[in-house]
């Protein structure tokens, strides 16, 4: 399977980290992904298409595990 990564940031001035979106397809700039990190679960925003795929990280690449709903960009804006 091919890998599409994509570039999410969780919140709006930080760091951009790398994901495997092969399991969520179409997944586009601007969307809300709830992906897998090391400390769990968190809701990001996509900031970009990786066009040339960076060197795989130490451990292998992390996934996106779905789309957000609205539920989750409730609770997000309720903190």
């Amino acid at each position: 399977m091919d890998k599409n990564i994509i570039g999410v940031r969780f919140t709006k001035v930080g760091k951009i980290y790398h994901f495997d979106t092969s399991a969520v397809p179409d997944v586009g700039i601007g969307e809300h992904v709830i992906v897998d990190t090391s400390r769990g679960k968190h809701l990001g925003e996509v900031v970009q298409i990786v066009q040339e795929l960076p060197p795989k990280p130490e451990g292998g690449w992390r996934y996106v595990e779905r789309r957000a709903t609205p539920r989750d960009l409730l609770l997000l804006q309720s903190w």
